[in-house]
């Protein structure tokens, strides 16, 4: 590979690196315990499950799935929030 005042310069503004850093287990440890320590230990559970369901709607969008049984653009639920 040819260097060039380009190369140089972009290199550079990356720290020298030119990819994202690994996130490795001691990392990972370090972040959890973070969360922990912010949210609790009883608060887990609920952020977990709305995470989840945050994700399921995303894909849920991504993938351009209508919602069946639906009045009014609303989707009836049962109690466990699954689709009638």
């Amino acid at each position: 590979m040819t260097m060039n005042r380009y190369t140089i310069a972009s290199n550079a503004d990356l720290g020298g690196c030119g990819h994202m850093p690994r996130i490795g287990p001691t990392e990972l440890v370090i972040i959890l315990f973070i969360i922990l320590i912010i949210f609790g230990a009883g608060r887990l559970p609920e952020i977990g499950s709305a995470l989840g369901r945050g994700i399921r709607e995303f894909r849920r969008g991504q993938s351009g799935e209508d919602e069946e049984g639906t009045d009014d653009g609303v989707a009836k639920r049962t109690k466990r929030g699954k689709k009638v």
